[in-house]
């Protein structure tokens, strides 16, 4: 019958949460509160499932259990923005852990969505303009920085993305307007020498010079640049057009029709 109750009691804060906008489940049933909004900004602050207070903001400046920005915990770190407007990672008991000096921040693990990101990385950029609480991308540059603050990839790419939600082993980066591509350690597998990269499912199609061709995920050549276009089909395969002529290719890199 108790165990009854505590499911019913822990059903029911899920389900309050997920309905409320003010609030969003943690790790370790940590949640971040979303104060009632002032005319001119967000207050949020970190409580536990009572409510009770579980985390101050060390900025005396305003309302110690206020930040002007929260996120949820990853790898154990919560990203928040002080009424400073600077950036920081911070441990369960408030203390913190990484400064980020950067215009923008995002939680461990994030890409647009919490869990579609590095594991255990974050990216970061400088270069992006706020007006109120809507920011913008005007010639910033990202990177990727590590639970302890070090940065694993320079703050030198205009992008980093990857659109493969079934893999994300691979991710595309962007500098000085050529493509190539690192892994989910940042470590670089295809130095930026592309003026077109499309990874997906294993392989990548790429162009340079007006030729076209395509890759592994270990960036060795599986078709030599030699055609004028590759377009993916569904499933696993290719059209490849050279002089007009079309052919089929598989992900191996074999010509089957």
């Amino acid at each position: 019958m108790r165990t009854l109750l505590v499911i019913s009691v822990a059903l029911l804060m899920v389900i309050s949460c997920q309905s409320s906008k003010e609030y969003c489940i943690c790790e370790d049933d940590m949640l971040y509160v979303k104060a009632k909004p002032s005319p001119s900004s967000h207050n949020f602050v970190f409580t536990d499932r009572f409510g009770r207070q579980r985390i101050p903001n060390p900025d005396l400046s305003k309302p110690s259990d206020e930040f002007m920005e929260a996120h949820e915990f990853s790898c154990g770190l919560a990203l928040v923005r002080g009424y400073d407007k600077k950036w920081r990672y911070i441990n369960r008991k408030g203390d913190t852990v990484i400064e980020a000096p950067y215009d923008k921040c995002w939680s461990f693990g994030e890409f647009y969505e919490s869990d579609l990101g590095f594991k255990g990385l974050a990216r970061v950029n400088n270069g992006i303009k706020r007006w109120g609480g809507m920011g913008w991308n005007e010639g910033g540059k990202y990177g990727l920085i590590d639970t302890k603050g070090r940065v694993v990839l320079p703050v030198e790419y205009d992008e980093i993305i990857n659109f493969d939600e079934e893999d994300r082993s691979r991710w595309m980066i962007k500098k000085d307007g050529v493509w190539g591509l690192i892994d989910d350690k940042a470590k670089i597998i295809i130095t930026p020498q592309y003026d077109k990269l499309d990874y997906y499912r294993g392989y990548a199609c790429v162009e340079k010079q007006h030729r076209a061709g395509m890759l592994d995920k270990n960036g060795k050549v599986i078709v030599p640049l030699r055609y004028d276009s590759i377009v993916r089909l569904a499933g696993d395969s290719v059209r490849a057009y050279r002089q007009g002529i079309a052919v089929l290719i598989n992900k191996k890199g074999k010509v089957v029709f």
